[in-house]
């Protein structure tokens, strides 16, 4: 039997169709223009390689839309085509310019209409180089054309073996008629003067012959019969073969000196260098005052371009010249030389401007004067300047006289001083060479040996030196001088002079000690409020340690309906309590700059979307709606503090569902690409209380709410928006909120992030934590309490019951060190403040004794109201493994145990599956659309 399987005409079809869709994709992933499906808003479904190679990833998300490319005062073009697409215009052409990252592109647009699948094919080809090119040619194209208009210049070319091509200027030069054909080759050279045609034909042929540039002067008759004097010069263009495919150069008509002398100044001679070079304003002229030449200064200084000025007359191209200076440019035509040092005049804006000038004529070879050149300098900032300095100087004399400020000039070879300054208000005596040079008895004497030693030093070859010393007045006062001391040497290096600048600085000495007096008081001041907010959490946290896990216990039990309820109200209290000291705590933290902002790799989707759906679940059970929308431009991994960043959110939030009754909450965050670098930006709006205008400019202040009904109402200390504002501008960005009393508000966060190099994050698989809602077992597990407090050790009882653990108490760090020592345990739960001996002591020496006796480190775990980052940070200093924070959570305590108890640590794994963001340029007409092809 063969194996050939036959097709139905059916299947045959498919098959066909299949393929032909297949090719199609490959063609579309293998083209140069962008290709892109848009559906009838002009959002993007597929697009190929080169639309993502245009747009960068963000082009290939499902939410992506071409409109948000297009330049903002182009976008309603595009919105009008993709509107009146259809059978009666079904494709349009179009040029828009795209915002790519911060490059504007120039793209040529097509779109299709596509049938009644509603889809619009859209093909984009990016001319921005193209339009760039056209415009260097458009450019050039003027240039030459002022040139032959100014300078008496044309081009040609002759392609072998047909009619010479002639430009405007040439057709000028030859005196032929634009509209009439242009001469043959032999027509051409029969114009040429008799005498010179077998000169320019032996130079043509050598030329050509040696495939070198050539260049000559003939005498030429143009149909009019008037003979013209010309230079040519000319090279050829090779062909594939290397043949001569035509010749082509340019010709200047030399027939008197005037054109003569304006094709000398438009040519690589030395004029032309020295005027391109020149360092100043620098314009050539000729007698009508046509503009010849100009200086790159010149062009840069009116700002004008080198088409614009060539060939313009003067007083055309400047207006608003002072009618004085036309009698100027007439006597240096007349042969002589105008200069001015500092003249004062408006230009064309009206602002008052200083200039130096000169204005010269300039003569042919016989001596006949045939134009200007004229040079301008703006002296502007010069003459200002000096009038500044001349009010400075007077000012200084006046202030030195006012602030006590003296300048001694020590002449060492004369012997002799200069003061300027009032020494009245600095000396008990007038300075004088042998005093200053010598022991100064009005110096405080315990100042003394450190000035002679300073001074002597830099007498000796040392650097320059400043020094604060004390000056006795004959009123019993006490001056403090500060002297800058400096010795100019001569080329031995022996002292010719001292300058010595000395000011009275007694009111910034007196200062200085007061403050340093203020800043040992408010550092004991802030030491002893950290102390005090320290100790106030720990008092604090520990009774609500054990209200909060008595009344979770208690809630547990079988209660009815009103006991539930006094129950859920005692929890409530506790944990709002508990969130008023966090605030305190972070607060003071913030204040005195302690927290440090961890900039690392994140995936800020991920936070977002873990902190909305906290608040989503508190949002919930008030009966609110709860929206959230994360762009597509947040995808991918940035760099920042996602642990901030998601604080910073949290708070927002809490706000939001805190303030808000009846209604929604929703969240916004996207990624934008700024000039000055990225943005992460949070909106959170709710439909809540809000506030009035004037509140909104307090409201991010510490203790700050809308009134103080709204504290009696909902509770808390104002500190949830300013400890927001502190985390925002830790992180360089900002925070903004807007309202209306009864309607809602609005939260706007942005925050600076920087996309990293790696593509995505690898997903982290987390230990399975057992179900708490249910009773957890921890059969066997032999653990080590250490607790002073009662009332918490009856806590860890009531936690722990039913669960299996054999517990064992210490009520202080030594009884803990001797009761491990003397029997054997699984985990250790240590208090960290406890009589006696601490916790991070027990730690230490627990830690020290397993090294002593070669024993496997026990699982030690900290438990304290001390939970900033600090406490959490010494505590694995000193041995702990972890840090649960009190008030305890059973959940968080019962994991913490089970993790330690099996021996083992989560791991973080990267995921295996790779980040494929090429997956995403593959178009796939079959799988998501259906076509009839």
């Amino acid at each position: 039997m063969s194996d050939r399987v036959s097709l139905s005409p059916a299947s045959a079809s498919g098959e066909v169709e299949r393929s032909f869709v297949a090719a199609v994709d490959h063609l579309l992933n293998n083209v140069t223009e962008a290709f892109a499906l848009l559906d009838s808003q002009g959002r993007v479904r597929r697009a190929n390689v080169a639309f993502r190679r245009l747009t960068g990833p963000a082009g290939g998300a499902s939410d992506a839309s071409l409109l948000q490319y297009i330049v903002p005062d182009q976008r309603a073009a595009f919105e009008d085509i993709i509107e009146t697409l259809g059978p009666c215009s079904p494709q349009r052409v179009i040029s828009h310019d795209f915002q790519i990252g911060r490059d504007v592109r120039t793209i040529e647009s097509v779109f299709n209409w596509l049938g009644d699948s509603k889809y619009i094919a859209w093909m984009g080809r990016d001319v921005t180089e193209d339009r760039k090119r056209e415009l260097v040619r458009r450019e050039a194209e003027a240039t030459n054309a002022a040139i032959e208009r100014t300078g008496g210049v044309g081009h040609w070319r002759i392609p072998i073996g047909q009619k010479p091509e002639l430009s405007p200027g040439a057709l000028r030069v030859f005196g032929l008629d634009p509209k009439s054909p242009p001469p043959s080759m032999p027509e051409f050279l029969d114009m040429i003067a008799e005498a010179d045609r077998p000169r320019v034909r032996s130079a043509a042929m050598e030329a050509m012959q040696k495939r070198k540039p050539f260049i000559g002067t003939f005498q030429f008759r143009r149909p009019d019969g008037d003979v013209r004097k010309l230079c040519v010069s000319g090279s050829f263009t090779l062909g594939v073969r290397g043949e001569v495919a035509a010749v082509h150069g340019v010709l200047v008509d030399r027939t008197n000196e005037a054109q003569a002398m304006r094709e000398m100044l438009n040519s690589t001679s030395l004029v032309s260098r020295f005027v391109d070079s020149a360092p100043f304003p620098m314009m050539v002229c000729d007698s009508d005052m046509n503009v010849l030449m100009a200086s790159p200064e010149f062009l840069n200084f009116h700002k004008l371009s080198h088409a614009e000025a060539i060939g313009a007359n003067l007083y055309e191209l400047f207006p608003w010249l002072p009618d004085h200076w036309r009698g100027v440019h007439q006597r240096s035509l007349a042969g002589e030389t105008m200069r001015k040092d500092a003249e004062r005049y408006k230009d064309g804006k009206g602002e008052e401007k200083w200039i130096k000038w000169v204005s010269t004529p300039w003569r042919n070879a016989k001596g006949v004067v045939c134009g200007l050149i004229i040079m301008r300098e703006d002296i502007t900032e010069t003459v200002n300047a000096q009038h500044k300095m001349e009010a400075s100087k007077e000012r200084t004399q006046l202030g030195m006289s006012l602030a006590s400020i003296m300048i001694l000039d020590l002449d060492f070879e004369h012997r002799e001083i200069v003061l300027e300054g009032e020494w009245r208000n600095l000396f008990p005596e007038r300075p004088t060479y042998d005093a200053l040079t010598g022991a100064v008895e009005w110096i405080h004497e315990a100042d003394r040996p450190a000035m002679a030693d300073s001074w002597r030093a830099h007498l000796g070859g040392g650097a320059p030196y400043t020094a604060e010393y004390r000056v006795q007045m004959p009123d019993g006062k006490e001056l403090w001088h500060s002297a800058n001391v400096h010795i100019m040497r001569a080329s031995n290096g022996s002292p010719e002079r001292a300058i010595a600048v000395i000011v009275d600085v007694t009111a910034r000495k007196l200062a200085e000690n007061r403050a340093l007096d203020a800043e040992q008081r408010a550092l004991a001041a802030g030491a002893a409020k950290s102390d005090f907010l320290a100790n106030m959490s720990h008092e604090v946290r520990t009774p609500l340690n054990g209200v909060l896990a008595v009344s979770e216990m208690l809630g547990r039990t079988n209660l009815d309906e009103k006991q539930q309820e006094m129950v859920r109200l005692i929890t409530g209290s506790g944990q709002t309590l508990l969130k008023v000291m966090d605030d305190l705590v972070e607060f003071s933290r913030l204040e005195a700059r302690q927290i440090e902002f961890e900039v690392r790799p994140f995936e800020p989707d991920e936070v977002i979307r873990e902190t909305c759906e906290t608040a989503r679940a508190q949002a919930e059970a008030k009966g609110l709606d709860f929206e959230s929308f994360i762009s597509a431009s947040i995808d991918g991994v940035f760099r920042g503090d996602p642990l901030r960043i998601g604080q910073v959110l949290s708070n927002i939030l809490a706000n939001a569902v805190k303030f808000t009754d009846q209604g929604r909450i929703s969240v916004n965050a996207s990624v934008a690409d700024r000039e000055n670098g990225t943005l992460l930006e949070m909106v959170v709006e709710d439909t809540g209380v809000g506030f009035s205008s004037d509140v909104a400019e307090r409201l991010f202040e510490g203790f700050e709410q809308a009134d103080a009904s709204v504290s009696r109402k909902y509770g808390g200390l104002g500190l949830g928006l300013s400890l927001v504002k502190r985390l925002v501008e830790g992180m360089n960005g900002t925070v903004s909120a807007t309202s209306e009393e009864g309607v809602g508000s609005r939260f706007e966060i942005k925050l600076p992030i920087a996309r990293d190099k790696i593509s995505a994050l690898g997903k982290f698989n987390t230990v399975d934590v057992e179900d708490f809602e249910a009773e957890t077992t921890l059969e066997g597990i032999r653990l080590l309490v250490a607790e002073d407090n009662p009332m918490n050790r009856r806590v860890v009882e009531l936690l722990m019951a039913q669960s299996g653990v054999e517990i064992t108490f210490a009520e202080n760090g030594k009884e803990a060190t001797e009761t491990f020592r003397s029997g054997a345990f699984d985990i250790v739960l240590m208090d960290l403040q406890m009589p006696v001996m601490g916790g991070l002591q027990a730690t230490r020496e627990i830690r020290a004794w397993e090294r002593s006796e070669g024993r496997v480190a026990t699982p030690i775990i900290a438990l304290s109201a001390n939970a900033t980052d600090d406490h959490v940070a010494e505590a694995k200093e000193a041995g702990a493994n972890a840090h649960v924070a009190k008030p305890i959570v059973r959940e968080v305590l019962f994991e913490t145990i089970a993790r330690y108890a099996s021996g083992s640590r989560p791991a973080i794994q990267g995921d295996d599956d790779d980040f494929d963001l090429d997956g995403l340029d593959e178009f796939d007409l079959e799988s998501d659309l259906d076509i009839a092809i």
